[in-house]
């Protein structure tokens, strides 16, 4: 287990998937004292957060989790390919980024391009503790449009 790498987060930031897609395990924190009932989320070997529900699988992403927690923390760039990589893996998913929650209403990202710079940024701010954190949140582009 290592320190984690975020010094900040977002109040919220979630990672919602209509299903789960191969190399996305889930299981139960062992912490030093046994297994805790925390269920995390890792894709491709990299933790990516920690699931919140049930019904459609949500993910608390890595940088909003207990950054005092002996997590086998990710540094912020494998986790930003990873979580990249799996929105690629699926379909059917959201991503919502808010940085205080309920102040504003958020940006609706349109296509991957901008996602992938808004969640640079975000992994930047949080790793850094430099900058405003966006608010926003993303969906899948429609099938034939720009990526």
């Amino acid at each position: 287990m290592n320190q984690s790498p975020y010094v900040r987060s977002p109040d919220r930031f979630l990672l919602g998937l209509g299903r789960r897609p191969a190399g996305l395990v889930i299981a139960p924190f062992e912490s030093d004292w046994g297994t805790t009932d925390e269920m995390l989320c890792t894709f491709r070997g990299v933790l990516i957060g920690r699931a919140v529900k049930g019904d459609s699988l949500v993910i608390s992403l890595t940088p909003a989790l207990d950054r005092q927690r002996a997590y086998d923390w990710p540094s912020g760039q494998a986790f930003l390919e990873a979580v990249l990589a799996l929105l690629f893996e699926v379909d059917d998913w959201w991503v919502h980024c808010e940085r205080d929650s309920d102040q504003e209403v958020p940006h609706q990202a349109t296509g991957m391009q901008q996602l992938r710079s808004l969640m640079a940024q975000v992994v930047d701010i949080c790793c850094t503790g430099i900058g405003e954190l966006p608010t926003f949140v993303s969906t899948p582009p429609s099938p034939g449009a720009a990526v």
